[in-house]
């Protein structure tokens, strides 16, 4: 879920933080899991559990 997945992100970032876009790639990063929940959701109608793909 993003909501553990962004601060995941966050946490990421604070722990390496020696390259100025370290921030925006790990949050985008750590949201990029949840993209088949957004497909299951808007597109799929939840035909399909997220999971499942």
């Amino acid at each position: 879920m993003i909501t553990a997945h962004l601060p995941s992100g966050y946490v990421l970032e604070r722990l390496w933080p020696a390259a100025p876009l370290v921030l925006p790639a790990a949050l985008i990063g750590g949201t990029m899991t949840d993209l088949d929940l957004i497909w299951c959701y808007l597109v799929d109608d939840r035909a399909i559990h997220h999971h499942r793909y």
